[in-house]
């Protein structure tokens, strides 16, 4: 059954729902882990921090010692979304940073133009102009392929 907070004005999420089908259908540790942080994603921006953070320690405690670079990336994002949410912080743009790079290096297009749109997002937050459209532009704006992206992009 779906939370109260998993609704907006009566009508289930479609977004919510095409995280919790691919976290559910995941083949891979991988896919359930990345599917997990994403959903945590969208449980910080929706007030659920706790459970957020508890996605974060279910991460770490699965992936101690054997860390997968695009799991890596994602926990990096869900952390620094996590204390963005909590306290307004934008002190996380550390771990942004290292997410994006290791996508870049990585050659994840989609991650990388994500975690560079959080970086947007929180050099804007903080009133650094200049960082932040150096970040914007490095996300791709109109160009990404992912929503998630163009969305955060324009926020």
């Amino acid at each position: 059954m779906m939370s109260r907070g998993d609704h907006h004005f009566g009508v289930q999420d479609r977004f919510l729902c095409s995280l919790k089908e691919r976290t559910f259908n995941a083949k891979t540790p991988r896919e359930y882990a990345c599917a997990s942080a994403e959903y945590g994603v969208y449980l910080c921006r929706t007030g659920r921090l706790s459970d957020a953070r508890q996605i974060c320690a279910n991460i770490r405690e699965t992936y101690a010692g054997r860390e997968d670079p695009e799991v890596y990336i994602w926990l990096m994002i869900l952390e620094s979304a996590a204390s963005y949410y909590s306290n307004s912080s934008t002190r996380e743009k550390t771990k942004l940073i290292r997410a994006y790079a290791v996508a870049a290096a990585m050659g994840l297009r989609d991650l990388r133009q994500y975690s560079a749109a959080w970086l947007a997002h929180q050099y804007f937050n903080s009133g650094e102009y200049a960082a932040m459209g150096i970040w914007l532009e490095r996300s791709g704006l109109n160009s990404a392929s992912d929503d998630s992206t163009k969305i955060r992009a324009c926020l």
